[in-house]
């Protein structure tokens, strides 16, 4: 006899970076290309999804899985799309960014990121697992 076994839920983003420390290559509208460390929490404390903080910027920002469907039929906290925001500490700067995870485990990365601040500049950013990673004079 055969039993149906229910499938197993899709992972989401949630699931693919909490606990994680990804190494980014991140390039920017005014010409600039830098390395920077993404360290993501789950539960967080800005957000109850998922915080975010990066070795070179001084803040913690709120991040949770992008919603599908439609108004009238909304999906929330599924996706492996992810968006987070946040404003630095001296409250002049804000970033939001936006990305989708693939792959699993030590094999997980970030594809297709991308980001704006309060000043109208804008970043790509791509990033791979890296549980050693710390800029160079950063703190983690």
């Amino acid at each position: 006899m055969l039993v149906a076994t229910p499938a197993a839920a899709a992972p989401t983003c949630v699931d693919l970076l909490a606990g994680k420390v990804f190494r980014c290559q991140v390039t920017t509208s005014f010409g600039r290309t830098f390395e920077d460390c993404y360290r993501f929490a789950a539960p967080g404390t800005r957000s109850p999804e998922l915080d975010l903080v990066t070795d070179l910027v001084d803040d913690r920002f709120g991040c949770a899985c992008q919603p599908r469907g439609t108004l009238k039929r909304p999906v929330f906290g599924v996706t492996k799309a992810f968006t987070c925001s946040g404003g630095g500490t001296s409250g002049l700067f804000t970033l939001t960014l936006a990305a989708k995870v693939a792959g699993k485990n030590q094999k997980t990365k970030i594809r297709g990121g991308r980001g704006t601040n309060d000043a109208g500049d804008s970043f790509l950013f791509q990033c791979v697992v890296d549980p050693a990673c710390q800029v160079a004079g950063a703190e983690p």
